[in-house]
């Protein structure tokens, strides 16, 4: 049998769970992904050596906070903890399908009904995490405010103080705070996966969607939309789908250029040049 954990996170889930294998499979650029096959059932081992304070600990209570809306599946959260050598979360494991047309379908109803739980402020009761960005969620009454001062604002300083902006983006991202407000259409926070990528969801074996790695908040629901598209975009029933449940405001394609700069900033925060060019293009798309 393979050991491909540190010794300490093998002994303390082998102690517990009795593990008769353990297999690597595809995981993200943070951490280490492993399914366990054990006494107990199959799991999904997540794990790093980072030692990031809460980093998992408030991945489960997203899961958790999706989950208990009822509109969408997210995989059980099991335990996290720390050992001596690894952070880690363990997760029930969902057996991987294919997606297909009823599959994207619901997962555009579902994530529409997810939108549909609503808050009187944008926000969250805690910080959490965007890749290895750490997300001020302090709640806020107005989402322009709360989008500049806890998404935006933060991040271009950090990224002008490590020279991977120019003094003339930064003042283009300042001109754009001062506009926000007339922007977009006001509606009241929604419930945001708050990471929406084409590799944050799976498709089960019966057809069924289950959201992963998330980053919530309560915000406007277009910042999930607008990282659907991001690289590369989901099927065209997914849209179809969320729009027969709950369709989106005029224009909301426009204001794309808009959600995506805070996860570009992420991108370029985290792996630096490659993501200019896009941040100078959507800050010139919104100025025109």
């Amino acid at each position: 049998m393979q050991q491909p954990l540190p010794a300490e996170l093998w002994s303390y889930l082998h102690s517990k769970y009795s593990i008769l294998d353990a297999c690597l499979v595809k995981g993200g650029s943070i951490n280490e992904a492993v399914k366990l096959t054990t006494k107990s059932g199959d799991f999904f081992l997540k794990y790093n050596e980072l030692f990031i304070p809460s980093f998992f600990e408030v991945e489960a209570k997203n899961l958790t906070l999706i989950d208990a809306t009822e509109t969408i599946k997210t995989p059980a959260v099991i335990e996290s903890g720390e050992t001596a050598d690894a952070a880690f979360l363990l997760l029930e494991y969902i057996a991987p399908g294919l997606a297909s047309f009823k599959s994207m379908q619901r997962l555009g109803e579902q994530l529409a009904k997810l939108h549909l739980s609503k808050n009187t402020a944008s926000g969250l009761s805690y910080p959490n995490y965007c890749g290895l960005v750490l997300q001020e969620n302090t709640p806020t009454t107005s989402w322009a405010d709360f989008f500049v001062e806890y998404r935006l604002r933060p991040l271009v300083n950090q990224a002008f103080s490590r020279k991977l902006i120019s003094l003339e983006e930064v003042s283009l991202f300042i001109k754009l705070f001062a506009s926000l407000p007339q922007l977009f259409p006001d509606e009241a926070p929604s419930l945001l996966h708050g990471d929406l990528w084409n590799g944050n969801f799976l498709i089960d074996a019966h057809q069924t969607p289950y959201l992963i790695d998330p980053a919530c908040y309560f915000g406007h629901r277009e910042m999930d939309i607008s990282m659907t598209l991001l690289f590369g975009g989901f099927d065209k029933t997914f849209y179809d789908a969320y729009h027969a449940v709950y369709p989106l405001e005029a224009g909301w394609r426009d204001r794309m250029v808009l959600w995506n700069l805070y996860p570009l900033l992420v991108h370029l925060i985290l792996f630096g040049e490659p993501y200019q060019q896009q941040i100078k293009a959507h800050l010139d798309a919104i100025a025109a």
